[in-house]
């Protein structure tokens, strides 16, 4: 069969031209425009009666009515001419007619990845159906739709019935993905209506160059600059043609923001307004201008691909004009790789966007800080460009070039507005709804943009063709609809209130009132926390369920008080934040208690220092806050410096009393503190009388009946150097008879170390068993005198022993229970950094982790550690979930009585440069017990594993 005549040059036009496109969309440099002013009245009389006194001319009116472009009819001074009208009471506002200038790309942003890079993984040239075309398959099937999880938001819906207004540099309207869509717009720099096209800007026989039509793509094809940003492989006679010839270089950045509109919302409508002229320029009245077009003429949403560094307040006031009317305003956040506060992205009445990378990385040129309310992918990208082709391009530009198309989805899911109530309402839900982000850290706002869930949260807020304000209250039931629909309640359900959905003994509308979680069946704690010039802190999330989960994250600082953060995450998804990200938790120290509908898995890495010179790592506590907990590992000799961590997530103050634990014969030592309600409290242990000097196993107890949670983190001062080395982990509610410690390794760079502690009035006679790579076994017996601690270094027990991978099974054989941690520290001889982790009291067939990374700016590695303690041999699946929703999964034969070790770079080469939870499940009828730990090592400084971590699994089954 033959193509049709369109599908015929389409197919020509996405094999003769792709191009690869630096777009970089710095904040617009700002001058006087022949010395224009901006000159806001109540009336055109004013606005003349004010020309006429401060000898103005009106040049246009912006605004009929209100807003008028006057320019100065003498020799004044620009600054003379604004303090002169501006002390005038007739003159509403007066402010510059600035003429703005996209800049060159900074000097000191560099790219993550080379042209040369990107157009050797470009050569497919496979055709896919897309909106009744044969689009190239690279466009419509790139990795930023996958990331953004766009299919299932379409699923949903497509934009019909939305309108985008791009306020750029025009479009090409000829193009075969974009004509269709396109609605009349304006060219602000002509004075003209209809559909801007960029080509305009170009000297006619450049224009008709890129316009002819050709064959395919040659072998004799070649890469040739259209400019200092732009290059395109073209076949070799109109490579020959461009030869020599320049271009704007911002020629084609309406035409890109545009195709990625279109690829997010298909449906919906493209009005190109062109305020932009190729070169980059533009004045702010263009600006204004083309904003009250877009609101005047039906848009839905507002594209903002670019950014300013000083405020306009009748920029803003046409923002919030738009505000009011319903209408969506996305905004860039800039591309100078830097935490700055820039416009309009840092108003409220836009929606600032950042950029990423495929991998959920912040892109190295993407501005950060609060500008930024979300981000999403910008590295890369692949769009259209004008003359019917395609380019891949770079910048926040076209990361809000998707957001707005994802606001078009989001409003094409809310039922039509009436104009007397739905208006702002529709406009607040929008931005929120882009909120729900996947958190990924990094100071990008509430993270990385998932289409999904923004449209699913707007379809909860839609009842009978109507919408919900989040801030109404539709059952009059005293609880907002943005709490109920957020925490799964029904906002149409005037009894709930007195429900109390999670069985913690408070109602629904008691938890409202406290700000906390009504359906919070699922807790856990992280007792340890600090923020400061030396320790960042990141939690890692994971919800390895079916089921989305929404979670709620209480802080309680040390100085007191409570911060809260909730975050929805989607089923099989893992998250981030970063607490550097929270300004209430900056320069604090703080404990952590999570709620959530469906368990979620949580694990916590401190490090320190910029350099990343050290770190530590736990996962939660799921064990309710109780009365007593306990530590084996601790000390204080040396240059170690040991520190308690006591979380009180209560309404009572907890009297605490610590009991420390000596080598026997010494006896225990005690310790009394008092921590206050809803916080946490240090005690630096080297600090106690009788325990400047030693070696301690601890158990801590709440004596007056209020539940705490305990940790502990334990520091080397090695080398001049503060926190050289460093250790965290969280105490255990009992001891018991059974323990299993996964990791573990000796020779010539680790120390490993077993630490028991007897909390008990009965000496224990313990076995070990080391269990080997090969299915091996060594043993050995050891008794702990009663109300003390016992150190055991494994490289010295057995000859076996000295140079091995090992995870180790410790049991009570007289039935006295203990606690068990293991401690690893390296390099030998000069030790510079540890990791330590409490051993599980069970096995299980299934566990999950929350936090894993390969490469990244650290070169950090990550290991699972499998131990089989069995007499079965059992086979496990090993699953990695990436933040962008991705998984990959291995299989790997476990052998009976042994320890098996998952390099994950090694296996799964895909995970280099990402991060992810893990999932790990013994397969079979009857699945082999399991118990599993990861280890992850960075560099920092230029040395190697200068960092490191270990964290137990979390048990799911």
């Amino acid at each position: 069969m033959r193509p049709t005549p369109v599908r015929a040059r389409l197919r020509r036009a996405c094999w003769r031209l792709l191009l690869v496109l630096l777009a970089w969309t710095s904040p617009l440099d700002a001058r006087a425009d022949d010395d224009q002013f901006l000159l806001r009245v109540t009336s055109r009389a004013e606005a003349d009666a004010l020309a006429a006194r401060y000898r103005l001319t009106i040049v246009r009116e912006v605004r009929p009515g209100e807003l008028y472009r006057v320019e100065i009819d003498d020799d004044r001074t620009d600054d003379e001419v604004e303090a002169e009208v501006g002390a005038d009471i007739r003159a509403v506002g007066i402010e510059r007619n600035r003429a703005l200038d996209l800049p060159e790309i900074p000097p000191d942003v560099s790219l993550q990845q080379s042209t040369a890079a990107i157009l050797e993984a470009l050569p497919s040239r496979t055709l896919v159906p897309f909106q009744g075309l044969q689009v190239w398959n690279r466009y419509v099937e790139q990795p930023a739709t996958r990331v953004i999880n766009l299919a299932g938001a379409q699923a949903l819906t497509t934009g019909a019935g939305v309108t985008v207004a791009v306020i750029d540099t025009g479009i090409d309207p000829n193009h075969p993905v974009l004509r269709d869509a396109l609605v009349p717009g304006y060219d602000f720099t002509r004075d003209q209506a209809g559909l801007p096209s960029e080509l305009a800007d170009l000297d006619q026989s450049t224009a008709a160059i890129l316009e002819q039509s050709t064959a395919a793509i040659l072998e004799r094809d070649q890469v040739v600059s259209l400019n200092q940003s732009t290059a395109a492989i073209l076949e070799g006679d109109r490579a020959s043609q461009l030869a020599g010839r320049t271009f704007p270089r911002a020629f084609g950045h309406g035409t890109m923001v545009a195709g990625l509109v279109r690829l997010v919302a298909p449906q919906a409508r493209i009005m190109p307004l062109k305020a932009f002229n190729a070169d980059g320029t533009s004045t702010m009245s263009d600006l204004i201008r083309a904003v009250y077009y877009a609101v005047d003429h039906g848009a839905t949403v507002i594209n903002l691909s670019f950014t300013m560094t000083e405020e306009s307040d009748e920029l803003r006031r046409a923002l919030q004009y738009a505000q009011e009317r319903g209408v969506l305003s996305v905004a860039s956040s800039g591309n100078n790789g830097r935490k700055l506060v820039l416009y309009p992205a840092a108003w409220s009445d836009a929606v600032g966007v950042g950029s990423t990378g495929d991998l959920d990385q912040r892109s190295v040129f993407s501005n950060f800080g609060s500008s930024v309310r979300i981000a999403a992918p910008g590295e890369g990208v692949v769009t259209t460009f004008p003359a019917g082709v395609f380019a891949a391009a770079w910048g926040t530009s076209f990361s809000t070039g998707l957001a707005a198309g994802a606001g078009a989805l989001v409003m094409a899911a809310m039922p039509a507005a009436t104009p007397a109530g739905d208006l702002e309402a529709r406009e607040e839900l929008a931005r929120e709804a882009l909120r729900q982000a996947i958190p990924i850290g990094q100071d990008l706002g509430s993270g990385r943009l998932d289409v999904q869930q923004a449209v699913r949260f707007v379809r909860a807020f839609t009842v009978g063709g109507s919408i919900l304000p989040p801030d109404g209250d539709e059952d009059g039931d005293g609880m907002r609809n943005g709490f109920e629909v957020e925490y799964g309640l029904d906002p149409r359900d005037d009894s709930d209130d007195d429900d109390d959905a999670d069985g913690d003994g408070r109602t629904n509308k008691q938890e409202y009132l406290a700000g906390t979680h009504p359906r919070g069946r699922h807790r856990s704690y992280l007792p340890e926390g600090a923020v400061n010039a030396l320790f960042s802190v990141r939690l890692a999330l994971f919800n390895p369920g079916t089921t989305p989960a929404q979670v709620q994250l209480r802080f309680q600082r040390g100085i007191g008080g409570e911060v809260v953060r909730n975050i929805a995450l989607p089923a099989g998804r893992r998250a981030t934040l970063t607490a550097r990200d929270v300004p209430e938790l900056v320069d604090a120290e703080f404990s952590t208690s999570m709620e959530s509908d469906v368990p979620v898995v949580v694990d916590r890495t401190m490090s320190w220092d910029d350099s990343i010179y050290g770190s530590h790592a736990e996962h939660a506590i799921t064990t309710p806050p109780g009365l007593e907990w306990y530590l084996a590992e601790g000390a204080t000799t040396g240059d170690f410096g040991l520190f308690y961590l006591l979380q009180n997530p209560g309404a009572a103050d907890a009297d605490v009393e610590i009991t420390f634990l000596r080598p026997s014969p010494l006896p225990p030592v005690v310790y009394r503190t008092l921590v206050p309600k809803a916080s946490r409290q240090t005690v630096w242990v080297n600090l106690i009388a009788g325990l400047e000097r030693a070696e301690v196993s601890g158990v801590v107890r709440s004596v007056n009946g209020v539940p705490i949670l305990a940790e502990r983190a334990m520091y080397a001062n090695t080398g001049g150097r503060l926190f050289a080395a460093g250790h965290g982990g969280a105490a255990v509610a009992a001891p018991a008879l059974e323990w299993f410690l996964a990791e573990g390794a000796t020779g010539p760079y680790f120390d490993t170390f077993v630490l028991v502690g007897n909390p008990g009035d009965t000496a224990a006679d313990i076995d070990v068993t080391y269990l080997l790579p090969d299915g091996g076994t060594v043993q050995r017996r050891y008794a702990v005198a009663a109300r003390s601690r016992l150190t055991i270094w494994i490289d010295q027990e057995d000859p076996r022993l000295a140079d091995t991978a090992v995870s180790t099974l410790v049991r009570s054989r007289n039935g006295a229970p203990v606690v068990v941690e293991r401690a690893m520290w390296w390099p030998q001889g000069r030790w510079q950094e540890s990791h330590v982790s409490t051993g599980a009291t069970t096995t299980g067939t299934a566990w999950a982790l929350a936090d894993g990374e390969e490469g990244g700016p650290s070169r950090t590695q990550t290991y699972v550690l499998l131990a089989n303690p069995s007499s079965q041999a059992g086979v496990a699946r090993v699953t990695l979930h990436f933040e962008d929703g991705g998984t990959l999964a291995r299989d790997f034969p476990i052998a009976a009585s042994s320890r098996f070790n998952v390099a994950i770079a090694a296996e799964f080469p895909a995970a280099i440069g990402r991060r992810f939870a893990t999932l790990v499940e013994s397969l079979g009828t009857t699945p082999a017990p399991l118990v599993v730990e990861r280890s992850m090592y960075s560099d920092g400084g230029g040395t190697t594993w200068t960092a490191g971590t270990n964290a137990l699994a979390t048990r799911l089954r």
